[in-house]
Order: structure tokens, then C-alpha cells, then sequence
């Protein structure tokens, strides 16, 4: 049965152990790393093919839009439209390293807070800078305060 397994993760582009036993998968750290790599580019291939199908659906929603534009009462004029997609790559990076790659960031003062929240916690530049925002008005500024003598400069 194991065997079948592994036949069926080889042909399917999944890392050895997914559905077979992890056990008997990968033995070494060669085989460990060329299986996710696999994975990676089977997730990869498959995001590609859904953003082409995606694009070619939207298009085609664009075009009908112009089709049946007077001849049914909900239907909105064609337009330009802008396809995003974002996958939110976890197979790659899981959360957790991509919120301590941020944190080491920030410390390092390679990007601000902004940008910290939107590559951490997946934010868009818009809501990050709105959070940002609401934190900075409800903690007191301390610039120039001498912590001895509690007084300001």
C-alpha cells in the first residue's frame, strides 16, 4: 500500500509523505529538500494555471458586459479592471517565518512599521498605515523625555 502511495505523490507532484507513510518517505535531507521542491513547483505550476483561467474568465465576463449591455437591466458597461492574486504562498514560507523575517527587519530598520504589518500579518498598505495610525494616536510620544529626571526638553 505504501508503495502505491509513493506512486501516486511522484505522479501527482506532492511531497513523499503527504499521504504515505511519513516514516517511510524521505530518508535524508537530499530527498527531503528535492520533495518540497517538487511540491513547490506543483503548487506553483497550479497557481499559474488558475490566474490564466482567472484572466481569460474575467475577459470574457468583460466582453459580455459589452454584448449584453441595454438588453438586460443588471448588466454593468465593460471597463478596465485590475486581476489580483495573491496566494499567500504558506507551502513556501509559513507565517510564523515570514513574521520573524519581518520582525528582524524592522529591528534592523530595513522597513518601518508600515511595511512590517503588511509583510507580517498580510496587510494591505492601506490598513497597515490606518493601524499604524490608531496605535501611534493612543501611545503618549516620549521623544525627548529624560526618564531620570521626568521632565521634557
Amino acid at each position: 500500500m505504501q508503495s502505491i502511495f509513493k506512486r501516486i505523490e511522484q505522479n501527482s507532484g506532492i511531497s513523499f509523505g503527504t499521504i504515505s507513510d511519513p516514516m517511510a518517505a524521505a530518508k535524508t535531507a537530499t530527498e527531503i529538500k528535492h520533495s518540497n521542491h517538487r511540491l513547490h513547483v506543483t503548487v506553483s505550476s497550479v497557481q499559474t494555471a488558475l490566474r490564466t483561467a482567472i484572466e481569460q474568465l474575467v475577459e470574457a465576463m468583460n466582453s459580455y458586459c459589452d454584448l449584453y449591455l441595454g438588453q438586460y437591466p443588471n448588466i454593468p458597461e465593460s471597463g478596465d479592471y485590475t486581476l489580483v492574486c495573491n496566494w499567500g504562498d504558506s507551502v513556501i514560507e509559513s507565517q510564523s517565518d515570514k513574521q520573524a523575517r519581518a520582525a528582524v527587519e524592522y529591528q534592523m530598520g530595513v522597513i518601518d512599521d508600515v511595511q512590517y504589518f503588511v509583510e507580517a500579518n498580510g496587510m494591505t498598505e492601506e490598513e497597515a498605515e490606518s493601524f499604524v495610525g490608531k496605535i501611534k494616536s493612543r501611545s503618549p510620544q516620549t521623544t525627548g523625555q529624560d526618564w531620570f529626571k521626568g521632565n521634557t526638553e
